[in-house]
């Protein structure tokens, strides 16, 4: 997996390409937690060039969701091709994500209001079904 970064009205951009994988997402771990730690909490993941992913691909970005999320900050998911999306749907994430269809859509959204976020998972749980 190769990823590219970028900043874009004061979100950053993290496009991926190739597999993410159990081999590979460390890469897309270690880069997100160096931009959460140095402020740059408004990630915007596109998976357009992303072949495969596995469940270690999507545990990294619920990881990444949520850490950006208790930083203040907020996740948003681009993804272009329609087997990722069915992914997202098979695994009930489409909720859990703010998945858009192409990069500009993403930087287009407002943030998401990190009050009204569940603290014990930062907001990965349904809003009707919080966490008990």
């Amino acid at each position: 997996m190769t990823i590219s970064s970028m900043a874009s009205g004061g979100r950053v951009v993290l496009a991926l390409s190739g597999d993410a994988d159990l081999g590979t997402v460390w890469q897309l771990r270690d880069l997100a937690n160096e931009f959460i730690a140095t402020g740059h909490v408004d990630l915007v993941i596109d998976l357009n060039g992303v072949e495969f992913i596995d469940s270690s691909g999507i545990g990294v970005l619920i990881r990444t969701q949520a850490r950006a999320r208790r930083a203040g900050g907020s996740l948003r998911v681009v993804r272009a091709r329609p087997r990722t999306l069915r992914l997202f749907e098979l695994t009930g994430l489409t909720s859990a994500f703010d998945i858009h269809p192409d990069t500009a859509a993403a930087l287009r959204t407002a943030p998401p209001r990190s009050a009204a976020l569940c603290p014990r998972c930062a907001g990965l749980c349904s809003p009707r079904t919080r966490c008990r």
